[in-house]
């Protein structure tokens, strides 16, 4: 298990370097402008949603697909791909709601917010809503990933991703500006669903069941673990709420210093939870295994 702590922990510590690379290049090409603004304020609705999927979705479908996992594969691809539909229809409508509909969502998220940030913030906001819905399914696969106790191959995926989002910027940035960073963001995006996809499903091939019993499960415990960590998620967003009042650069400076606060979170703490509670679905779901092994 340490061995794999270890691993996980390099990976995310690559992952969150390049991505505090792109924040330091970002800081260093725009400072605290409009533009910046305007791009923190686009992405609060696409991260509060794949907060929450993190938050309560993730946990959710580790602890019911692991179940299914010691039944056998085919009973595992069934739970994983009629849940996995759920998930995707849910973040597909949502996606399409944010952008369709790009200036009521900032008017709620971020109200205080006017000027030249206001103007080109619905372009960002369509282009976070398109990176929601790859987004969100690499956080699921990478959950079916951990199940089968296959936790490089989604560090794998994100280390690639941060790389091609930072390379990407690089490339496109003196013509394209902020844009050019959320669509490389996209793209990135992207690459890493698809190469977790890929790898998922030559593993354990799709097998879908309509109305699989692991639905009405996670649906019935999904609104209340929501609530039970919505007070420490919604500080993101409740953050920049009140910034968007304050004057033009605000929202740039809480959000780059969120990067550094996450940081060290991100590399010392998610590798270790990821694996443990990896460990600990799994043993629940084989009790006589975990008693033997006591």
């Amino acid at each position: 298990m340490w061995r794999t702590t270890a691993s996980l922990t390099l990976l995310s510590l690559l992952v969150q370097l390049a991505q505090l690379a792109l924040q330091l290049l970002v800081a260093r090409l725009y400072g605290t402008s409009a533009e910046v603004d305007a791009y923190v304020a686009a992405m609060t609705a696409p991260a509060l949603l794949s907060t929450f999927l993190l938050a309560a979705g993730s946990p959710l479908a580790v602890a019911s697909l692991s179940r299914e996992w010691a039944k056998g594969p085919e009973d595992y691809a069934r739970a994983r791909d009629s849940l996995g539909l759920v998930v995707f229809v849910l973040c597909a409508l949502f996606a399409l709601l944010v952008g369709a509909f790009p200036r009521p969502v900032l008017g709620v998220l971020v109200p205080g917010l006017s000027g030249q940030a206001l103007a080109i913030a619905p372009l960002y906001t369509r282009w976070g809503a398109l990176s929601l819905l790859p987004g969100a399914l690499s956080a699921y696969l990478t959950s079916a990933h951990h199940v089968r106790q296959k936790f490089l191959a989604p560090a794998a995926a994100g280390v690639t991703a941060s790389a091609v989002a930072l390379g990407g910027f690089l490339v496109v940035h003196p013509s394209w500006g902020i844009e050019g960073l959320v669509i490389c963001q996209f793209a990135a995006a992207l690459l890493s669903a698809f190469w977790l996809a890929s790898s998922e499903y030559k593993a354990v091939r799709w097998i879908w069941s309509r109305a699989h019993p692991v639905l009405a499960e996670v649906g019935g415990l999904f609104l209340p673990v929501v609530v039970s960590t919505a007070a420490s998620r919604v500080n993101m967003a409740v953050d920049r709420f009140f910034a968007s009042f304050l004057p033009t650069g605000n929202l740039a400076v809480l959000h780059y210093a969120d990067r550094w606060v996450t940081f060290s979170q991100a590399v010392l703490s998610l590798p270790l939870v990821a694996v443990l509670y990896t460990r600990m679905a799994r043993a629940h779901a084989h009790p006589e295994k975990s008693a033997r092994a006591g």
